[in-house]
């Protein structure tokens, strides 16, 4: 009988000490994705995965021109300026989405918004939604869900 109990504990032994609790094993999750823009255009998943990045400098200010294209897809690209270190709603003062060649832009006291959350001296990250326009207006997109996370 004692041999069967020393048995049972040599093969149960092990079994116990190779569980951890969840505690030990944390879950990593992937890091955002770097130099990416993503949206839904009219309702369709669009994702930017190019980023150029061009620094103007002023006296008293730095101007940053974003553009973000697609690798699989030319005729697809965004374009927003901003100025370097701000966040907030009125960061972004020009948004331009171009597809086929048309030109969707931002308009005065329309409902786009484009919202910087970061913008240190070398990334920024942000969010925006609403409405685009072509020059006469007679054609827009609606683009929801939209980030952004570029590091230059």
């Amino acid at each position: 009988m004692k041999r069967i109990i020393f048995l049972l504990s040599v093969l149960y032994f092990p079994l116990l000490i190779s569980c951890s609790s969840d505690k030990s094993n944390p879950i990593v999750l992937p890091p955002a994705a770097i130099n990416s823009l993503s949206a839904k255009v009219n309702g369709a998943e669009v994702l930017f995965n190019v980023a150029s990045v061009v620094k103007e400098t002023h006296p008293d200010y730095t101007d940053l021109i974003v553009t973000m294209t697609k690798s699989t897809d030319a005729t697809k690209k965004i374009v927003f300026n901003l100025e370097q270190l701000q966040t907030g709603v009125d960061a972004c003062y020009y948004f331009v989405y171009t597809q086929d060649d048309i030109n969707y832009a931002l308009e005065v006291n329309n409902s786009f918004v484009a919202n910087l959350t970061t913008n240190t001296e070398h990334n920024i990250k942000g969010t925006f939604t609403g409405r685009l326009y072509t020059d006469d207006q007679s054609a827009y997109v609606d683009i929801t869900e939209g980030a952004f996370n570029i590091t230059y």
